[in-house]
């Protein structure tokens, strides 16, 4: 009787603790799915659209025109520092604090600048343009170094330059212009800046004979003008066409900027069916908006200059967000751009919950791998997801300095809706209304 009584007991304490151990235990819901909205607005982001001159001199540019600038929608600038001056003789004190400032502008209000260097910029194409010896140019490289390392951050490309007119690789008075000394500028380039920089040279033919070469990206200032694009690609029409393929896969990997220009009004490219296959195709990133308009209004006319202006470089917006069992998060982000990211960014899940802020973690993988016309899921897992009732995500610059600046976080193409918005503060998208999983 009294062994009886003790196994009944015991029977008892084993069910009250499996009850106890369940009412203590997080119980997880189901997994909850959060789906978003297309945007049909054009909306700004860094490192990609249509771009505009900082200034005549990039040296001279002030905290209003870049306010302005940034006012009027645009996120890159193309800055061309003039060392017309200095043509025989080193760079003062003067220019290379006037270019900090420069930089302390544009990164106050949240542009990125495509930087050239150049020793004249003429008015048109029969202006001539001096540039300066090569044993100039090479001591003005190593002066300029350190502070093109010091605000990379703030600069998305960096072209070639110096050589010729317009700092474009031709024309020049110094015979900057032979292989040799284009060889010997690009070096001189490649050792006084960055190796994560994007660099960006004017002509085809050169990338091409640097066999090996893997940090030299493309811009093209004739894009579409004509079947060389007033001479960017030279040869015959097999050396044209092995160029432009070679260009293709170059810029699958690298920043292409640049823009139209008229050079022959019969031979150019100018209808909607050209820009939207040829965009593509290069992976244009951002290209000038105010030359060669004629192209511009071509495209208003036959209707695709909105859908052009969205497609340059990336347009990333968010598909759809699940939140599963255990504080799992999987998120897919489709590409309808002309282009990845430039960089690697990371897509960072931060979590609310009574208005405080409980953690913020990435999620695995960077922006950058979605490719063109393709939607990629990320993944991760944080704790703090099972008490979230606002879950807000971000894409911020990869620079410790610019990472908590909202205007280089990426603005994902989705709209606001209820529950969804976009936090201008936060430089997020943030869902509220989580249902916490325990």
């Amino acid at each position: 009787m009294q062994n009886r009584k003790h196994h009944v007991l015991t029977r008892l304490i084993a069910v009250l603790v499996v009850l106890i151990s369940c009412l203590c235990a997080p119980t997880f819901a189901e997994a909850q799915t959060y789906k978003f909205t297309r945007s049909a607005d054009l909306l700004p982001n860094p490192e990609r659209g249509w771009w505009t001159y900082a200034d005549g001199r990039f040296q001279d540019l002030t905290d209003a025109r870049a306010a302005q600038i940034a006012k009027d929608g645009y996120r890159v600038i193309v800055g061309v520092v003039r060392l017309d001056d200095y043509r025989n003789g080193p760079l003062p004190s003067t220019v290379l604090t006037s270019l900090t400032r420069s930089f302390g502008y544009a990164r106050k209000n949240g542009l990125k600048v495509i930087l050239r260097f150049a020793y004249n910029f003429p008015l048109n194409d029969t202006d001539s343009g001096a540039d300066a010896p090569l044993n100039t140019v090479l001591g003005h490289i190593m002066q300029i170094g350190p502070i093109v390392t010091s605000n990379a951050d703030t600069i998305v490309a960096m072209q070639g330059g110096f050589i010729g007119a317009w700092g474009e690789g031709h024309s020049s008075t110094n015979d900057l212009d032979t292989a040799v000394n284009k060889a010997k500028v690009r070096d001189a380039i490649y050792a006084a800046v960055p190796k994560t920089l994007n660099l960006q040279w004017r002509y085809p033919r050169d990338i091409v004979s640097w066999s090996g070469d893997t940090r030299m990206g493309l811009h093209n200032d004739c894009f579409l003008a004509d079947p060389s694009d007033a001479g960017t690609y030279w040869g015959d029409a097999a050396t044209n066409e092995m160029l432009r393929t070679a260009m293709k896969k170059l810029t699958a990997r690298t920043f292409f900027s640049g823009e139209t220009c008229n050079v022959n009004s019969k031979q150019a490219r100018m209808s909607c069916t050209d820009i939207l296959a040829e965009g593509a195709a290069y992976h244009l990133a951002s290209l000038n908006r105010n030359f060669y308009t004629a192209f511009h209004d071509r495209w208003k006319a036959e209707g695709c200059f909105d859908k052009v202006a969205r497609k340059m470089g990336y347009d990333l917006r968010l598909v759809d967000l699940v939140i599963g069992k255990g504080g799992s998060v999987t998120l897919r982000v489709a590409n309808s751009g002309w282009a990845s990211p430039i960089q690697p960014r990371s897509i960072v899940v931060t979590t609310f919950a009574g208005g405080k802020r409980l953690g913020q973690f990435a999620l695995k993988g960077k922006l950058s791998a979605v490719l063109p016309s393709t939607t990629r899921t990320f993944t991760g897992a944080a704790v703090t997801i099972n008490q979230a009732q606002m879950i807000c995500i971000s894409a911020p610059d990869t620079s410790a300095r610019l990472a908590k600046t909202p205007a280089y976080s990426v603005r994902f193409a989705n709209a606001n809706v209820t529950s969804q918005a976009w936090n201008p503060t936060m430089g997020a998208f943030c869902i509220s209304g989580i249902k916490p999983q325990r």
